[in-house]
């Protein structure tokens, strides 16, 4: 495990597990791991389909991914992982409800035959985008509602990066129909550490949607901030925009 140490940082050791595809930094009170491993096999899929009682995984299911951040003096923990991003994804959806979802597997739906149509309505009752809205999840501490924000500016600053790493965390092409990524990115500077977790969709010809995760934490604070943001557009009208660019 090599110590290192950066101008204005304090020390800090980095480490990696090879066996389980971990690596992450000890720096202060705070150990930051990341995983990356395979997909999931047929094997790890059916046990997941049968906890979370869901129809389908998206093809691509890191089931074994994560990012997490814990405290070592307190034990609490703040972690990202593609378990929990499953379990936000909305299921035994009702006929108009939510109809934004219901109004882009229509549409999905629209380009198969009628006999293919009936299928998925027996077969899809969840949101087969699967969009999820997953912030973490606390361990041994608590979240409770703040006015205060991250310092974005605090985070242009070119301080030294001493951890980064990126983390997918599952990915699906929709049947050739867009793509839904979630993915997890993680930097590590001498006075704090910043995690942005993104879900991406795109259903050509119908929408984009982007849901945010932003996590800071400042190692001299007892504490990290979260925000989260959601934005949507209509495949139309993102395409008007490019081509006013243009």
């Amino acid at each position: 495990m090599p110590t290192n140490t950066a101008a204005n940082a304090p020390e800090y050791k980095t480490f990696e597990n090879k066996n389980i595809s971990e690596k992450g930094i000890i720096i202060g009170d705070w150990k930051i791991t990341t995983r990356k491993d395979r997909i999931f096999n047929s094997e790890e899929i059916d046990k997941t389909l049968d906890e979370i009682k869901i129809p389908q995984l998206p093809e691509m299911f890191f089931g074994y991914n994560h990012i997490t951040i814990e405290n070592t003096t307190t034990g609490s923990k703040w972690t990202c992982n593609s378990i929990d991003a499953i379990r936000q994804v909305q299921i035994n959806l009702k006929e108009n409800e939510n109809w934004i979802k219901v109004a882009v597997a229509d549409k999905w739906n629209a380009s198969r035959n009628k006999e293919e149509e009936e299928k998925k309505k027996i077969q899809r009752p969840y949101d087969w985008t699967f969009s999820t809205d997953i912030r973490g999840r606390i361990e041994n501490g608590e979240a409770v509602v703040t006015k205060e924000q991250i310092d974005m500016r605090k985070l242009m600053r070119r301080d030294p990066i001493l951890f980064f790493d990126q983390v997918i965390l599952f990915e699906d092409e929709l049947a050739d129909n867009g793509i839904a990524t979630l993915d997890a990115k993680i930097r590590v500077m001498p006075t704090g550490a910043f995690v942005l977790l993104r879900f991406f969709l795109r259903i050509e010809n119908v929408l984009f949607r982007v849901n945010e995760t932003r996590i800071y934490l400042e190692f001299d604070k007892g504490y990290m901030l979260s925000e989260y943001l959601s934005r949507e557009q209509p495949f139309d009208d993102f395409k008007k925009v490019y081509y006013f660019l243009l």
